[in-house]
């Protein structure tokens, strides 16, 4: 059966299928902008620093009495030729210089990350990172190194972990039953040259060491 449709019928047909054709135009652009994957080079936002990695950086440490613990303060720079940023909570163990990982396992986080800190080329600047050990009922351990294993694919660095900053504080023995454990505190605060503890002389009397 045939229908006659009156012109002005017609238009008004015409008219809602071109908007409803341009709506869907339009949801689908969209959809495909929510879809592409926001720039990124070596999961770094475009046009902003890679992620660090353990070849790019280099780091010194100690340790202090705090609380019958040990608070280490680390400080990482990066050695290479270009900016990179430091992000997420690096996995912790404590080794000896000449010889194994310490049975001291790692405690979870004390704080949350915070945000990216970009380090800049050629060591011009320092990121801190802070930790906290507990409870050791071992014998003296000697010379310790610390093992950062940074997120992702970043890799591990092995640093100096006897001062400075600080020295080479052994945490005290408080119950052998326990598991002597090490935290972070926190990851990572800027680290300006003129707060840097490590940098302000302390007088002897004042550097109280216990022997390793």
């Amino acid at each position: 059966m045939h229908v006659n449709v009156s012109a002005p019928a017609a238009g008004r047909f015409l008219a809602w299928l071109t908007c409803w054709m341009a709506a869907v135009t339009m949801t689908a652009s969209m959809t495909s902008c929510r879809a592409r994957p926001h720039g990124r080079t070596g999961g770094a936002l475009a046009g902003g620093p890679q992620p660090c990695t353990a070849s790019m950086l280099r780091g010194i440490g100690g340790r202090q009495g705090e609380n019958t613990g040990a608070r280490g303060d680390i400080e990482i720079t990066n050695a290479a030729s270009v900016p990179c940023a430091l992000h997420g909570i690096p996995r912790l163990a404590i080794a000896r210089a000449r010889g194994p990982a310490l049975a001291v396992p790692e405690a979870p986080p004390v704080n949350p990350a915070s945000g990216p800190l970009i380090l800049a080329a050629g060591q011009r600047n320092a990121a801190l990172l802070t930790v906290y050990w507990r409870n050791w009922c071992g014998p003296r351990p000697g010379p310790l190194r610390v093992r950062l294993t940074l997120p992702g694919s970043g890799g591990t660095m092995v640093i100096p972990f006897d001062g400075p900053p600080a020295y080479n504080y052994v945490p005290a023995c408080l119950n052998p039953n326990q598991a002597s454990t090490i935290a972070v505190v926190s990851a990572y605060s800027r680290a300006p040259d003129a707060e840097r503890p490590w940098k302000r002389k302390r007088s002897p009397s004042s550097a109280r060491r216990r022997p390793c």
